[in-house]
């Protein structure tokens, strides 16, 4: 119950503060960001009524992998599929950066329904780690989860198709973490890797060209062994980002800073579309207290999964809690709780395990039903 107050707060502080900058600062108060939140607590709070023992967290986990499958299925045909299905996909979504990529002629990268790269990877990431938990817990109930191990496939090839590495790196932990805690065979381990390579060779030329960018960073640049990306990032903070968190850093300038920018309504120093870290957007948007208390609350909610896996019989829950720890530390230097689909997502994952924790202090140790 504690989490369940925690979260409300949170959203409810958020609000008031972005009503509060709406007034001060005379700008528009950010309806889209504020109804993203409440809708994640909405989600949240619909699963807590309705997950009440083991079972059902499977359940659910399996309709967030079903609905996740035709995302996952326009996201690789994005690359694949050529520019008339992209510029349908630009009319039909809200997709400025595949817009401007088409433009531009450049390489492109999935975005799916979700509308941004870096937002799909995140949900992929997390939807590959539902398919795992489900598939280690249909292996313990002696089930048929061949079509899972599909969907899974599908679900990377489609990461790939992101071309965003670091959510990338913490999918491949994940299926290799659940491939050794099920003891699969070498032949579907090389049926795994022929599928990766299928999809590196389907997408090669757009993660190459994302590859060389990592490892040829500029001569300003070289003598650092972090990738080009991390580098360009650290120097956005430094030259934009801290300047202007610490200029109004109790409440910040506003969820919707960076839409302003250039209009005189935006900090001075900010010339770049995005903070690159979630952490920082928080803190620039709405003040370094609330980025404290944000950290905090996702750390303690990924706690309570990491607990809940613990009393499983086969510790099904694990793939989920290391692609959630993953997504933490990858959110220092991406924005993925301000989408709306890895928000939501984390928090109905968050909230089917505490209802079974809940649960099972009621009735005793966590049973399988079945």
């Amino acid at each position: 119950m504690t989490l369940d107050v925690a979260f409300f707060a949170f959203v409810l502080i958020s609000a008031i503060i972005e009503f509060a900058n709406s007034s001060f600062l005379r700008m528009g108060f950010s309806w889209s960001a504020i109804a993203g939140q409440f809708t994640a607590i909405f989600a949240y709070g619909a699963v807590r009524l309705s997950v009440q023992r083991s079972d059902d967290v499977f359940v659910l986990v399996r309709g967030v992998v079903i609905t996740a499958l035709p995302v996952a299925i326009i996201g690789g045909l994005q690359l694949v599929a050529g520019h008339a299905f992209n510029r349908y996909l630009v009319g039909a979504t809200d997709s400025a950066g595949l817009e401007r990529r088409l433009e531009l002629g450049w390489p492109l990268r999935a975005t799916s329904t979700i509308g941004h790269w870096t937002a799909l990877s995140g949900y992929l990431t997390l939807t590959i780690a539902a398919a795992c938990s489900l598939m280690l817990w249909l292996a313990h109930r002696s089930e048929r989860y061949r079509w899972i191990s599909v969907a899974i496939v599908i679900m990377f090839v489609a990461q790939l198709a992101t071309v965003t590495f670091a959510p990338i790196l913490v999918s491949v932990v994940v299926i290799t973490a659940t491939a050794l805690q099920m003891r699969l065979k070498v032949s579907h381990i090389v049926i795994a890797l022929f599928a990766a390579g299928a999809g590196y060779i389907l997408f090669s030329a757009q993660l190459g060209h994302r590859l060389e960018q990592q490892l040829n960073a500029p001569k300003a640049q070289q003598n650092s062994i972090l990738p080009e990306s991390v580098q360009y990032r650290m120097g956005i903070w430094e030259r934009e980002t801290i300047p202007a968190i610490l200029e109004k850093p109790l409440m910040g300038w506003g969820v919707n800073v960076y839409n302003r920018i250039s209009t005189g309504d935006a900090p001075k120093q900010i010339y770049w579309s995005s903070p690159e870290s979630e952490w920082m957007r928080t803190a620039i948007g709405q003040g370094l207290p609330l980025m404290v208390v944000q950290i905090v609350l996702l750390v303690a909610a990924w706690r309570m999964m990491k607990r809940m896996n613990d009393h499983l019989p086969a510790n099904e829950y694990r793939p989920i809690v290391i692609a959630t720890a993953g997504i933490l530390v990858v959110s220092t230097f991406h924005s993925h709780f301000s989408s709306g689909s890895v928000s939501i997502i984390y928090w109905v994952l968050v909230a089917a395990a505490i209802s079974t924790a809940v649960s099972s202090r009621r009735s005793g140790p966590i049973y399988f039903q079945g």
